[in-house]
């Protein structure tokens, strides 16, 4: 049996303009929701994942908001979907509502899941999911809420191919692209973080010699593959373990636009490289979960920061295992660029994983798994070379 809900659908919003529709909204505002009082105007497409739910009913109009999770779902309340519905659209890209702009997606539907257990009475699991029967094309306007990478906030454009061991290993899913940072180790193997090789997706390519990730230069190299190895005892809860290497089947071409980062050798286990400053770069953007897009790599210059100073705002995630950047007010990493490079005297000793606040601002101390004890497992499973 299908787990979607079906509406009948009776209404033709195409002879209904959405100005007159905004009349039956204020007319029928009710309590069954939220709303929001004061605040301030969002600029427009700054909040790129925001839905409109617009619902018909045999009295009139009713609104709802939602949130764009996927290309096909949009996740919203349970009481949005209550019985009664007759017709359902779904408004993406929208600044102005009730008005036609350029920006926006309209989708109609008529398939919809609440929660099993929804009680309308105590609003007890007032959760419900949309299915968005025409997929959604994500770009500047539209973008997914949902972004479990990190990404570069603020730093600076990178010199063309001034970091030619950064990779960019992307990732095709049913429902979109994920874009994660690596760093090329050996011409066979790329390192990056494991939460990027989660189940699900349907191809992998990786791209080195990037400078502008979204078009193809000639100094790019892209090789497919489907060979990669995550570390036995990643836990994706935790990010405890949080690593992976990809294998090339095509060895890189080595040369002025594409190189090896050398690893930490067994000698700097002892150094926790507290005080060094450190290079984190990427392009800030994952294809199907950001909501900014930067066109170029892009790198900052952050300091490396006891594990105590970081476990205060990240909590017992962070162990002997991980190393931590800080930040300042306006450079850090945030969601978009997981596994890519943490670089400290030329030395590959992070890969990026995981932050805690999930506001993702500037300044906000970032994880990154420790390279160092993680030398025997890279040995064991690449051709890279450790002194």
């Amino acid at each position: 049996m299908d787990p979607f809900l079906s509406a009948h659908v009776t209404r033709d919003w195409s002879k209904t303009s959405r100005k007159t529709a905004s009349t039956g909204l204020q007319r029928l505002a009710s309590s069954e929701g939220l709303k929001i009082v004061g605040g301030n105007e969002a600029s427009p497409g700054s909040l790129p994942y925001q839905a409109a739910l617009l619902r018909t009913y045999s009295d009139g109009v009713r609104f709802c908001g939602g949130s764009l999770i996927t290309r096909r779902y949009v996740l919203t309340a349970a009481r949005c979907l209550s019985s009664g519905l007759q017709s359902l659209e779904v408004i993406l890209g929208a600044q102005k509502v009730f008005e036609d702009e350029p920006s926006q997606q309209v989708i109609r539907t008529s398939r919809f899941k609440m929660h099993e257990q929804y009680n309308n009475q105590l609003q007890d699991n007032d959760i419900g999911i949309v299915y968005l029967p025409t997929p959604a094309s994500l770009n500047q306007h539209n973008q997914l809420a949902s972004s479990e990478g990190l990404k570069i906030v603020g730093g600076n454009e990178a010199s063309p191919n001034s970091l030619p061991y950064q990779a960019a290993v992307i990732l095709t899913y049913s429902d979109g692209m994920n874009l994660c940072g690596g760093s090329l180790i050996s011409r066979r193997y790329v390192l990056t973080a494991a939460m990027c090789l989660s189940s699900g997706f349907e191809s992998m390519e990786v791209v080195l010699g990037a400078h502008k990730i979204s078009e193809v230069e000639p100094t790019q190299q892209v090789i497919p593959t489907s060979r990669f190895k995550v570390h036995e005892r990643y836990r994706r809860q935790s990010r405890a373990n949080d690593i992976a290497l990809v294998y090339l089947p095509t060895p890189a071409n080595l040369n002025q636009y594409v190189q090896l980062i050398p690893l930490p050798s067994r000698a700097d286990a002892a150094n926790n490289f507290v005080g060094s400053q450190a290079i984190v770069s990427g392009w800030g953007f994952i294809y199907a979960d950001s909501n900014d897009i930067s066109e170029v790599l892009r790198y900052v210059n952050v300091p490396i920061v006891q594990n105590n100073v970081c476990r205060i705002q990240l909590g017992p995630a962070i162990t002997n295992s991980n190393i931590c950047s800080g930040g300042d007010d306006i450079k850090g990493t945030c969601f978009g660029d997981s596994g890519g490079p943490l670089v400290v005297n030329g030395k590959l000793v992070g890969v990026a994983s995981f932050i805690g606040n999930p506001d993702c601002q500037a300044g906000d101390p970032s994880a990154f798994t420790r390279v160092t004890p993680y030398l025997s497992w890279i040995a064991a499973n690449s051709d890279a070379v450790i002194s």
